[in-house]
């Protein structure tokens, strides 16, 4: 009879066990379906810094006595020796601004350096517009042969002649390279250009606006030519901005300077620009123009008080669309990686260690140890070089 009774407590037991261990199966489901997860996912990550990019480029402007029809559009890349137009042209103001300007530069030397004349915008005159103008082109047109010798200049003032044109072409105008043409001009090309390099800083660039407001437009019936073989960039960011391979470039540029028989900023981008092989050791840095993604390389950075500059040479897809800028709002990409981006609250710490809670099979839980490159707005950034246990399709807990 003992025995039956306790066959009976037992059989009565089991339906409590089992509707206990349901219970706690039902409680558990729930506490995991209320958990929110994620799949992850490597995607490019981009860190990137708004501001407006400078560009400088190598241009030549020309003007004529003459008002040519022309058989190409403007921003159209021509050879030099592709006829430009049928109509005879003269050059005579040209010739004689270009005999003045290299007078101008015999009064100068390497021993006095280049002075930019900011008084000539004090002086600035309306009611004498095109005088005024002249002294200004005149003057900024000069600085690009400060490191000419006496002899160098005299012999170019001595083959320099007025003439009459023929069959235009970029060549038989004097150009130095071929190029894309445009039809006016925006009264920065005489001051940033790769030859006052050495000039830039903050203070260069602000002058640069305020002569350029005085220099647009001088001389009629304008033919620029712009060389599409490379493009200096340069953006003014705050001194605390730091690109992910800034730190490398000192020791390259030092080298570079090493090799230069004068050490300014000018000899330095006139090296990079003949010598690819050599700019192509430098950073690589990508940004956006226009909503299109380009790269340069990173030559140098020009630290101010608060800000610094910095100066990029862009050698590739380079076209009309590029040249006909001067300013632009940018992207500069400071960071960039492959990797895994999670809500930064899906990482916590235990015993010194970070992990992420992971779910296999749709149930089972698991911690993975994590290395978080960085956190931003509540975002978790974990890169893939550094995360070899994290895979593509892994099932994370939102909240762990």
């Amino acid at each position: 009879m003992k025995r039956n009774r306790r066959s009976k407590r037992s059989n009565n037991r089991r339906p409590l066990f089992y509707l206990v261990i349901i219970f706690l199966i039902v409680i558990a489901w729930i506490n995991l379906s209320s958990k929110e997860t994620l799949i992850l996912h490597n995607d490019r990550y981009v860190r990137t810094y708004e501001t407006e990019i400078t560009l400088i480029k190598n241009e030549q402007v020309f003007y004529f006595d003459d008002n040519p029809s022309y058989f190409v559009s403007s921003g159209t890349r021509v050879s030099l020796n592709r006829p430009l137009s049928d109509q005879k042209v003269t050059n005579q103001k040209y010739i004689s601004d270009k005999v003045e300007i290299l007078n101008a530069a015999l009064s100068k030397n390497e021993a006095t350096g280049k002075i930019l004349d900011t008084a000539l915008i004090d002086l600035f005159d309306e009611e004498k517009k095109m005088e005024s103008q002249r002294n200004i082109r005149i003057m900024l047109s000069s600085l690009k042969y400060c490191h000419k010798t006496d002899d160098e200049i005299s012999t170019m003032l001595e083959d320099i002649s007025a003439s009459t044109i023929t069959g235009l072409t970029l060549k038989k105008i004097g150009s130095s390279y071929p190029g894309y043409v445009y039809f006016e001009d925006d009264g920065y090309e005489q001051i940033l250009a790769f030859d006052n390099m050495d000039l830039m800083s903050e203070e260069f660039l602000k002058q640069a606006d305020e002569f350029a407001k005085l220099n647009a437009g001088y001389g009629s019936n304008i033919l620029k030519v712009a060389d599409d073989d490379a493009v200096v960039l340069v953006a003014e960011v705050s001194n605390d901005v730091q690109l992910q391979r800034e730190a490398s470039l000192d020791d390259k540029k030092n080298d570079i300077y090493d090799r230069l028989e004068k050490r300014d900023l000018a000899s330095y981008v006139e090296l990079l620009t003949n010598r690819v092989d050599i700019l192509r050791s430098l950073p690589k840095v990508r940004f956006t123009l226009e909503d299109k993604e380009f790269e340069a390389h990173l030559i140098e950075s020009v630290k101010g008080k608060d800000n610094k500059l910095l100066i990029f040479i862009m050698k590739d897809m380079i076209d009309s669309n590029i040249l006909k800028l001067r300013k632009a709002k940018t992207n500069i990409y400071t960071y960039e990686n492959q990797g895994y981006v999670i809500p930064a609250k899906s990482v916590f710490k235990k015993n010194g260690k970070t992990y992420i809670m992971v779910l296999s099979k749709g149930y089972l839980r698991k911690n993975i140890e994590v290395s978080v490159t960085e956190v931003t707005d509540g975002k978790a950034f974990l890169s893939k070089s550094d995360n070899s246990e994290l895979s593509e399709g892994l099932q994370v807990l939102v909240n762990p």
